[in-house]
């Protein structure tokens, strides 16, 4: 669609995406507005997929895909591993190098996302702030 109505590909791709999302966002914003007083974009997607999607593949009752979908998508799960629950998940999940990584990016990414609000950034500010006031003041 490149050239299309003189717009680029990539405006073309913005219509159609937003084109797409009108039937969901509505219905889902209104029922939010007037049940919860509230709009914002979780609960439009639960919505959604609560709707469109219920249970898992192999339980699937959905009106959007036929039978035959739903074969195919229960053929293409990998076969289910046998897990349990019990004392040795504390083990597992903390000696896995994955878990700590994500705390870390959890940490970091807190810490930019309130970066003007950090005690640190306050202590910050008023000695770097303070050192320049005073040898601004000094002649």
């Amino acid at each position: 669609m490149d050239g299309l109505a003189g717009l680029a590909g990539f405006q073309w791709l913005f219509i159609v995406c937003g084109l797409i999302t009108l039937p969901v966002s509505f219905p889902s914003s209104l029922l939010s507005a007037v049940l919860f007083d509230v709009e914002f974009l979780p609960v439009q997607i639960a919505t959604y997929g609560y709707v469109f999607f219920p249970n898992t593949p192999s339980t699937n009752t959905s009106m959007v895909f036929s039978s035959e979908e739903r074969e195919l998508a229960v053929a293409r799960l990998p076969p289910r591993a046998e897990t349990k629950l019990d004392r040795t998940i504390f083990r597992r999940v903390l000696g896995n190098w994955r878990w700590w990584i994500m705390c870390l990016i959890w940490i970091v990414g807190g810490e930019l996302e309130s970066i003007g609000a950090s005690p640190s950034t306050f202590s910050f500010r008023k000695s770097v702030l303070g050192l320049l006031d005073l040898l601004v003041l000094v002649p």
